[in-house]
């Protein structure tokens, strides 16, 4: 009686997890807390099967702002993480959260890097932080080029949100819970295409990122100043439920 009493909570437990998942996840499309490492694979914990990353290079994996952070500091290797998969990113609201940490003293003259991108292929989408530390998002080969105004290098910990908002016709960006830069006006859709962490598809090493990453996470709805105050504070799950659901659903499965 006790076996079939065990297995019924944990039948209910798994029952509920599945429907809390598909349920408070909603837009959330693809994260990277950077604790789920397979080799070199880095897993998408909301959905182990798609939006994989693949390590490329020598990355370094230490403490970050919540848990293991990423970094692609320092030498001349390709060190970047592919996403072999497209975003479906190009014609919906988006969100893109993230904890960066920039070294201090990095070179005026060379951009701290491309914190994800594809340029320089067509219906390009890079978001990046430039040569003076300021944030950048780059859309469809330079439609919109929007840049705020704030030096990064500072060598602290700092929360990114680069929003497009579709539906109002806005292209926002936030750090650190405030926003730092506000656009309007429609701009064109673009085809999604396989996207890099870290860098983009050109081979110059001066656009690959020089820095930690941490809490990486890409959402189809625009996220509102309370919610991204709430990922900022707590991590990205704190929208989404209490706990890291997608890590136990993923323990449950294997």
């Amino acid at each position: 009686m006790k076996n079939i009493s065990l297995i019924l909570v944990v039948s209910l437990m798994i029952t509920s997890t599945a429907h809390l998942l598909a349920k408070d996840f909603g837009n959330l499309i693809a994260y990277y807390s950077f604790d789920n490492i397979k080799g070199d694979t880095i897993i998408n914990e909301v959905n182990d099967k798609k939006f994989a990353g693949k390590i490329k290079g020598v990355t370094e994996i230490g403490a970050g702002k919540f848990g293991k952070g990423i970094s692609f500091a320092g030498k001349a290797e390709a060190k970047r993480i592919a996403i072999e998969e497209a975003y479906p990113y190009g014609d919906t609201d988006l969100s893109i959260p993230l904890w960066v940490k920039v070294p201090k003293g990095a070179n005026n003259n060379t951009r701290v890097g491309v914190i994800m991108g594809n340029y320089n292929k067509p219906n390009n989408c890079n978001i990046e932080i430039h040569a003076l530390g300021q944030v950048r998002w780059w859309w469809n080969n330079g439609e919109r080029d929007h840049k705020a105004k704030r030096d990064l290098r500072d060598g602290k910990w700092h929360h990114l949100v680069f929003i497009r908002d579709k539906s109002n016709k806005k292209f926002m960006m936030y750090i650190d819970g405030k926003v730092e830069m506000e656009a309007d006006g429609a701009v064109t859709d673009v085809k999604p295409l396989p996207q890099w962490i870290g860098g983009d598809q050109r081979g110059d090493n001066s656009h690959w990122f020089h820095g930690w990453m941490d809490d990486f996470s890409i959402w189809t709805e625009v996220l509102d100043a309370k919610e991204i105050r709430e990922i900022m504070e707590k991590g990205i799950l704190s929208v989404t439920g209490k706990e890291k659901l997608a890590v136990f659903w993923a323990k449950v499965k294997s």
